[in-house]
């Protein structure tokens, strides 16, 4: 039985979760409003309400960890397990655009460009993304110096950041390992508390075609990168300064982001939770045997693959392409791996059984598996451009004609 002091907890806990629902129900009706196209409104005045909203989904997740720090002093152990899953039932059904995502995970973002240099040579811009300790709804970008070597011989006072960073094909794997060495001296600046625990996905966005190298080229074959981190891929070519095919690339993602993907795994938790990878279209290799332009690309909101199309070499190029044009944001594949179909959507299916916040977690573990498994398994390749954490958008200046 449930004492009377259990139902009081309860009942004051969903007095105050009711409370903020209908604040969020209030403040988000205003911002609609004065979002309207009907009418030009004061941006300050639609910040404020997006920062109060913040503020209020804030308050809902500090609610949502309450009941297990009150719990164990306040209620009586036949109570407890009806106790906390009632405030459970109301932090979901009253938080239904609360950010599912892990606020301690951030993200090292790395634009890489080909420079018509020998030995080859790459452009690079690194950042960092975190979400605000105080405003989890609010996502701060930094970017991170890269400097020349020259540049380092210099006063402290004295470093300039390199808007021209270049960095070997060869020396790439040892730059990498430095740059996460970068970025956990960086992460204590948002994360304060040195025991709170974070992770770090590394989104390595490169050009088309390259995307099909094996991933020890980029971290090298003796580095434990893949093991440690969640390192995924993306297209690069999306996000080329004064190219003419560079924003067209970008929307095309935007529009498979929001259309497709979004639309078959919404942020927002559904009667039953976060929605799984599974429910996104996906494009199975395996079920087609025409060739790439006779498949309808754009449909599909993710594609598996089993060793038919996404691989390295020239003469699988135009599915990498094809994948990029269509702007599908999750792609899985497996690289130099000797295995069959079923065995390939063994790992496939211990990703897309999560959903798109923690399947992230799972990458690092199938690949140290895959690992342990010998060299013919290969390792798992994942292309995932979430939209929010990604280089600069392109920007044309000009068009060159000949």
């Amino acid at each position: 039985m449930t004492s009377e002091a259990d139902l009081y907890l309860l009942d004051s806990l969903q007095t105050q979760l009711q409370g903020l629902k209908d604040q969020l129900d209030a403040v988000t009706a205003k911002l609609l409003t004065v979002s309207g196209p009907e009418e030009v409104r004061s941006e300050a005045e639609r910040e404020n309400l997006v920062q109060k909203i913040g503020r209020v989904c804030q308050r809902i997740q500090e609610l949502q960890l309450l009941p297990d720090q009150v719990i164990n002093e306040n209620i009586s152990p036949s109570s407890k397990d009806i106790v906390r899953q009632s405030s459970k039932d109301i932090v979901r059904e009253s938080s239904p655009i609360l950010c599912q995502e892990d606020p301690g995970r951030a993200y090292l973002v790395l634009a890489v460009f080909s420079q018509n240099l020998t030995p080859p040579t790459f452009k690079v811009s690194a950042q960092i993304f975190y979400r605000d300790p105080k405003e989890q709804e609010f996502i701060c970008t930094e970017s991170l110096h890269l400097m020349k070597q020259d540049d380092c011989d210099e006063k402290k006072d004295d470093f300039k950041v390199s808007d021209d960073f270049k960095v070997s094909k060869d020396d790439f794997p040892e730059f990498l390992t430095r740059l996460i060495g970068l970025a956990f001296g960086t992460l204590p600046k948002p994360f304060p508390d040195p025991l709170r625990p974070w992770e770090l996905t590394i989104s390595l966005f490169v050009p088309v075609e390259l995307l099909g190298n094996p991933l020890t080229d980029w971290c090298g074959v003796q580095s434990s990168i893949l093991q440690d981190h969640a390192l995924v891929l993306g297209c690069s070519d999306r996000f080329k300064h004064n190219d003419t095919y560079a924003p067209i690339f970008y929307n095309s993602l935007k529009s498979g982001w929001s259309k497709r993907f979004q639309k078959c795994c919404p942020d927002s938790p559904g009667p039953n939770g976060i929605s799984s990878l599974e429910d996104l279209q996906w494009l199975y290799s395996s079920d087609l045997d025409a060739q790439s332009e006779k498949v309808k690309w754009k449909r599909y909101s993710g594609v598996r693959c089993y060793g038919k199309w996404l691989r390295p070499g020239t003469e699988y190029l135009q599915y990498w392409q094809d994948l990029v044009k269509a702007g599908i944001p999750l792609a899985l594949w497996m690289s130099e791996s000797q295995l069959d179909p079923c065995a390939v959507e063994t790992y496939f299916s211990d990703l897309v059984q999560e959903n798109r916040f923690t399947f992230l977690d799972n990458i690092p573990i199938v690949r140290e598996d895959q690992l342990d498994a010998g060299a013919a398994v290969g390792c798992l390749g994942v292309l995932y451009e979430d939209l929010r954490y990604t280089p600069p958008a392109p920007q044309s200046e000009y068009l060159s004609w000949p």
